[in-house]
Formats: structure tokens, sequence, C-alpha cells
């Protein structure tokens, strides 16, 4: 006797398309993310690169104190977006069909230079916004105790920080699969996750409090700046270029890392795992964050707009001489 299949209800056909909607979309999600990732890494490998580069040519830049930190975050920025290949790579060609089931060894491990360079980053732009909190509010100060040192002193205090936020990764989470999930806090415990959103939430209200202060601190020496002496003009403009350029990169760093891990901070403290829900959003806060840097350096310092320039002009003996002249001219 034949057997006859009932026809399925549009009800269940609703139930079908309902639960399929969900996963289909979280997927085309995070393939729109993770291609966005690896445009943006070669961008920020190439525009850091540059800002490498020219702190190389130009000598009078790596003399200049004020622009040390910034060379660091550079740096910082080139070596994240190279160290990171692998691991962006993986997720984009292993979330392009569902079931999402990823390696959790390979994950925790090439996720290594997300988690080190999350915590360095928020150290160098702490370290960015007391430096210019310090030079236009104690001047004085600023000159006695804000040299190369400083700027070293919080590379490494960075750097340290990154380091215990590895063992504390390792140490607090055991290596155990997460299917259906395409980023590193899936993988991690929820201690290390709350610690981790609750530190980096701290170290961005730091930074907010800092990056208000200056910018009225900006507005208002705009403001004055009919008042400037002649005499006065060329430090007045040194100063000046620094603050706009450490301007440009701690409001870079607010709209992609900081005001993001702050959000993220305070939803994961009242318990709510949304950092699971967004995908690889410090990843994409990161490699927007440098990308835009090595723009902001470009764009908003005259020395670096007009050394780039002439990478693309071709020199003569008078050029050459009236740009150097300017450039000791700024020192």
């Amino acid at each position: 006797m034949p057997q006859y299949q009932i026809p399925a209800s549009p009800l269940d056909t609703a139930g079908f398309v309902a639960l399929t909607k969900g996963p289909f979309i979280a997927t085309l999600t995070y393939i729109y993310i993770n291609c966005s990732i690896l445009l943006l890494q070669f961008s920020g490998i190439i525009c850091n690169g540059t800002i490498m580069y020219m702190f190389h040519k130009g000598k009078h830049l790596k003399k200049n104190a004020a622009l040390r930190l910034l060379l660091f975050v550079a740096i910082s920025d080139f070596l994240y977006a190279s160290s990171s290949l692998p691991y962006s790579i993986y997720l984009t060609a292993f979330t392009i069909t569902p079931p999402i089931n990823l390696s959790p060894h390979y994950i925790m491990f090439s996720s290594i230079p997300l988690t080190l360079q999350l915590k360095l980053k928020l150290t160098l732009t702490v370290a960015i916004a007391l430096q210019r909190t310090l030079a236009l509010f104690f001047p004085l100060l600023y000159r006695k105790h804000c040299s190369s040192s400083f700027a070293i002193a919080f590379l490494f205090f960075g750097i340290s920080l990154g380091c215990i936020d590895l063992y504390l990764e390792f140490a607090l989470s055991p290596v155990v699969e997460s299917p259906n999930c395409a980023t590193i806090v899936c993988f991690v415990s929820d201690r290390f996750r709350y610690y981790w959103g609750t530190s980096n939430m701290v170290f961005g209200l730091f930074i907010i409090v800092f990056t208000v202060m200056i910018l009225f601190k900006l507005r208002f020496m705009e403001n004055r700046s009919g008042l400037v002496h002649a005499r006065a003009r060329k430090e007045a403009n040194r100063l000046h270029q620094a603050n706009r350029t450490s301007a440009g990169m701690l409001l870079s760093s607010l709209l992609f890392i900081i005001i993001p891990s702050v959000a993220v901070g305070l939803v994961e403290m009242i318990g709510y795992p949304i950092s699971r829900q967004l995908g690889p959003f410090y990843t994409f806060g990161l490699i927007c964050a440098g990308a835009c840097n090595g723009i902001v350096y470009v764009v908003l310092n005259r020395d670096m707009r007009e050394l780039f320039k002439s990478f693309f002009i071709v020199k003569s003996p008078t050029s050459t001489y009236i740009f150097q002249s300017r450039s000791s001219a700024n020192k």
C-alpha cells in the first residue's frame, strides 16, 4: 500500500522559515563584517606602513617627543593588522556557510594579537590624552616630565597589561567548542569576559574625561589665538600641530574603540552577554581606528603632510633646502 506524505501546513512552513532566518541573517552579518575587516586590515597596513616610513625619512619627526607616542601607536597598529591576518582569514573562510563550528584551539591562539593590542592601544591612548592634558593645562610640568622616556614607559606598561590579559584569558578559559559563534568572546569564560569588559571600560572612561577636557581647552585657545604675540607664535604653532594630531587620534579611538568598549562593558556588567551577539566587533574597532589614524596623521599634521607630498614631487636642491629649513623652524 503506497505511503502518502501529509503536506506541510502553512504554520509548519512559517516555523521552518523562522528557524532558518535567524542563523542566515547572522551568517550574512558575519560575512559582511569579516570581509570589511580584511579590506580595512590591508588599508591599515598601507597607511601605518607609510607613517613609519615617513618617520624614518623625516629625522625631525623622530626627534619630536610630542609625536613619539603617535609613532608607537602607528607601529602597534601596523603589527596588529599584519599579525591578525590569519585570524581574520580563518573567520571569513569558515563563516560563509552554516552551521558555524570553529576550532577553539586555532581561535584562541590566532587571537593572541587581539588580546595584546586592545590593552596596548587603550594604554597608549590614555598616555596621549594625559600628555596633551599636561601640555595644555600644566605646560611647565609637561616640559619637565614628558620626554621620550614618558612614551617608552607607557609602551612597556601597555605591553605588560596585555600580557596579563593574555595570561588570564588562557588561565580562566577552558578550550572548548562554541557552535554558531564567530568571535573570540564565545571561547573565553564568563569570568574573563567580565574582567576584560570592565577593565576596558575603566580605561575608556579615563580617555573620555581627558578628551573632553582637551577639546574644551583647544576651543578656548582658538578663541584667544589672535592675542598670541609674534615671538610666541613659533612655539604655539608647534604645539598646535601636536594638539590637532593627538585630538584627531583620540576622536577616532573614541568612535571605534572607547565608546563601544564602555557600552559593552556596562551591558556585560548587568549580566547580558551582548558581545556574543555582535561578532568580532573588537577586531573591527581596532582595525578601523588603526586605518583612520594613518589618515589623521597626514591630514592634520603639516610636517607629515608636506613630507608625504614630497614623495610625489621631483625634488630640487632649492625645494629640499626650503623643506628642511621649515621643519627645523617647527622643532
